[in-house]
């Protein structure tokens, strides 16, 4: 699978005052896609961790003083397309194991199914970055990317 070329995003300026940055996604270890790793020099940690006990948006704006998306439809655009990444991830990585990974499940061999997977990372996450990305150029963020 081709890795497809974004630019690292900076999304703003945390509470501390940090420049917070979104890495761009890159398909690993040949398969799964690696994306939605902020962070700067000094942290990295992933966006999943802003909305661990609260709703994305929410830990967005608690999280950051400024955010690269302004606009609140398009922020919770920003938050709807990283959540369905999220949970297609893991629908992917079921897909393609026929499990989620605790112990051998029974009904491996009726989960697995390599073309929805495929279609998954190939047709799905290439239309999410893509839409994510719309976000930040819409807000003409330019000289940030």
């Amino acid at each position: 699978m081709d890795n497809i070329k974004y630019p690292r995003v900076f999304l703003g300026t945390s509470i501390e005052g940090k420049r917070i940055y979104l890495t761009p996604p890159n398909w690993s270890c040949s398969w799964y896609w690696s994306w939605g790793w902020i962070g700067n020099h000094h942290c990295h940690y992933h966006l999943d961790s802003l909305f661990r006990d609260t709703n994305m948006h929410d830990g967005i704006k608690a999280h950051f003083k400024t955010f690269a998306i302004t606009n609140d439809n398009d922020l919770w655009t920003f938050c709807e397309l990283v959540r369905t990444f999220y949970h297609l991830r893991d629908a992917s990585d079921v897909l393609t194991r026929g499990s989620s990974n605790y112990t051998t499940n029974p009904c491996r061999e009726l989960i697995k199914d390599a073309d929805y997977a495929n279609h998954i990372n190939t047709v799905l996450m290439p239309a999410i970055f893509a839409e994510t990305y719309k976000l930040f150029e819409k807000k003409n963020n330019a000289k940030d990317i």
